[in-house]
């Protein structure tokens, strides 16, 4: 006597879940690229000092503000970057530079000025996360109910 049975694929929720993961993710990517720009602390156009060839020095406002970009990973998600050939400078703006002394050179012992971090990306990461928490949650109550 063979016993009832009822074989059930959920093929259809996964793909939906997939679905609400990849728009919901971007969403969230988009999300942080803007809130990241928001916060990007922008300079200003300084003199070079006298001493200098150069009258102006090679940074213009804006440059850090606009290498911030977006582009899909190759595995899964989104990558937030910022700094390029002109905003090289990112890292230190986002993490700061410790105050150690010179190790070599002419400037050899003399104390280097630290500069201090002033994160942007981060702050748009963790200003975004708990909205991109609940969105998602919801994306995938809706789908199951």
């Amino acid at each position: 006597m063979e016993k009832a049975r009822i074989e059930w694929h959920g093929d259809h929720f996964i793909v939906a879940a997939e679905v609400a993961s990849d728009d919901v993710t971007r969403w969230g990517a988009q999300k942080i690229l803007k809130d990241a720009r928001r916060f990007c602390p922008v300079g200003t156009m300084e003199r070079a000092p006298k001493t200098m060839r150069k009258s102006w020095t090679g940074r213009s406002p804006g440059t850090l503000k606009n290498s911030i970009k977006i582009k899909k990973s190759k595995y899964s998600g989104y990558i937030i970057s910022a700094g390029d050939y002109n905003a090289y400078y990112a890292r230190f703006v986002e993490l700061g530079t410790p105050g150690k002394t010179y190790q070599f050179g002419a400037r050899k012992g003399e104390a280097r000025i630290p500069v201090k971090a002033k994160p942007f990306m981060r702050q748009a990461k963790e200003a975004n996360e708990m909205s991109i928490h609940i969105k998602f949650r919801n994306r995938i109550d809706k789908i199951t109910k």
